[in-house]
């Protein structure tokens, strides 16, 4: 949880950042719930149709 903005997008840049330049890190999904002041960071070996679920679920938080 982030009290700013600002600040859940930074982070959630710095880790596709990071995610791009060490592929071996791997890929994820990045959801936001709480008016956006939550991360939710879901491993990109989930199947689509499970992440479309999960991002549902977390924009229903």
């Amino acid at each position: 949880m982030f009290t700013a903005d600002e600040d859940v997008e930074r982070r959630a840049k710095y880790i596709q950042d990071s995610l791009r330049s060490m592929p071996i890190l791997g890929t994820e999904y990045h959801y936001r719930a709480d008016q956006g002041r939550v991360l939710v960071r879901v491993s990109g070996k989930v199947k689509p149709t499970q992440a479309k679920k999960i991002e549902a679920a977390v924009l229903g938080l």
